[in-house]
């Protein structure tokens, strides 16, 4: 039920970044990452009317969700920084991440709720950070091979916490990210790992001493990082055109 976003989403993601209003005042990373039971209910709201406003079409998995300027910002950022020369990824590899914070992911479960018709009560969905991070793979299980971490750092730069994501060992791919194109008679998988994040045992003091989040990941070609302040969030987009 957590994911909502389809390929196609993922890939138009940042289309109208451009017209995004800002916001005035910079969030907090307790606000983005452990948003309170009256923010999470604001975006179940919203999400539901949206559900039922524009209900999604009956052969879809997942529920569309709004995704308008207004809908994501604050809670979803799309990533589209080069990767360091240093890190040797393949000229023709794209490298998106987008980056859904805990109040978007209630809003997918409180969408797809409203699809099926049935109630949800916000208190049992404190949320998780989602990451989605492109790439391109030979084989499709190769997917859950890929690692990634959220590193929290103080203004010094030192580590308060380490978020792992969350994949049991049952954890299979999910395909409706990924496409295979072939060209030459050689054939990959282009699309996107879905990485989740939740530390629910993290004290308030560790939320508020943190300057940086630093994404950790390793999608084949290397270890690679992302830095990221709470103010990068009022904005849609980071890097591209």
């Amino acid at each position: 039920m957590f994911r909502a976003l389809a390929l196609t989403a993922l890939l138009a993601s940042a289309a109208h970044a451009q017209t995004a209003p800002a916001q005035t005042a910079p969030p907090t990373w307790a606000d983005l990452l452990q948003p309170g039971v009256q923010a999470r209910q604001a975006a179940c709201d919203a999400a539901t009317a949206y559900e039922k406003a524009h209900p999604t079409p009956t052969a879809q998995k997942y529920a569309s969700g709004d995704q308008s300027d207004a809908a994501r910002l604050g809670r979803k950022l799309t990533d589209d920084r080069d990767s360091p020369s240093e890190v040797k990824v393949p000229a023709h590899v794209a490298s998106r991440i987008i980056i859904e914070l805990p109040a978007a992911t209630v809003g997918n479960i409180c969408a797809n709720a409203a699809r099926d018709g049935k109630p949800v009560k916000v208190t049992q969905y404190t949320g998780t950070t989602q990451v989605y991070i492109q790439g391109e793979l030979v084989a499709l299980k190769d997917a859950l091979k890929l690692t990634a971490a959220l590193r929290l750092l103080d203004a010094s730069g030192q580590e308060l916490a380490r978020i792992d994501s969350r994949r049991d060992a049952a954890a299979k791919v999910d395909q409706g990210l990924w496409t295979r194109e072939c060209q030459d008679n050689v054939c990959r998988w282009r699309g996107f790992s879905v990485f989740a994040f939740s530390d629910y045992n993290l004290r308030p003091e560790t939320y508020a001493a943190t300057q940086t989040v630093q994404l950790v990941f390793d999608r084949g070609y290397g270890p690679e990082t992302r830095d990221y302040t709470a103010a990068d969030f009022t904005r849609l987009t980071l890097g591209g055109p």
